[in-house]
């Protein structure tokens, strides 16, 4: 499995304790006019959100989260053996340009995996899901209802 945990301007970016816009575009969002403008939508978005919020996590969440990504980014192919005695189906989505959690790693996980449903969003990075919101939503509910 390949990851990012040690690119500077990825560090850079995620690891403020204060990030702005600015970081969650360039985590999330592929540095294209298209994928920028959706992500500046789904900010706005996000911002308008008035019931139900989402509780805030905190530093502590996110350097454990640092942790387990950068842990998991150690390769040992023997773990993706274990992969196969998964049996239950399993979507498997990303965007093409992901940052964070390259796209190869979905691939891989799709291949080890029986019953596998890969889905790649063109011009999309880590959040993929905020830029294609409905899409991905009909998708996973087409996933659910199978």
């Amino acid at each position: 499995m390949d990851q990012r945990a040690t690119d500077p301007d990825i560090l850079r970016h995620s690891l403020k304790d204060n990030p702005g816009p600015e970081d969650y575009l360039f985590l999330f969002f592929k540095n294209t006019p298209t994928s920028q403008a959706a992500g500046k939508e789904f900010l706005q978005r996000l911002g308008q959100r008035t019931t139900g919020p989402d509780a805030p996590t905190s530093l502590a969440t996110r350097d454990h989260q640092l942790t387990a990504w950068s842990e998991w980014g150690i390769t040992d192919k023997s773990k993706l053996v274990r992969l196969k005695s998964l049996f239950q189906p399993v979507l498997v989505a990303d965007g093409e340009s992901d940052i964070l959690m390259p796209v190869e790693n979905s691939r891989l996980l799709s291949e080890h995996l029986p019953d596998a449903r890969l889905h790649i969003y063109p011009d999309a990075g880590h959040g993929f899901l905020y830029q294609y919101a409905v899409k991905f939503g009909t998708e996973v509910n087409t996933f659910l209802d199978r």
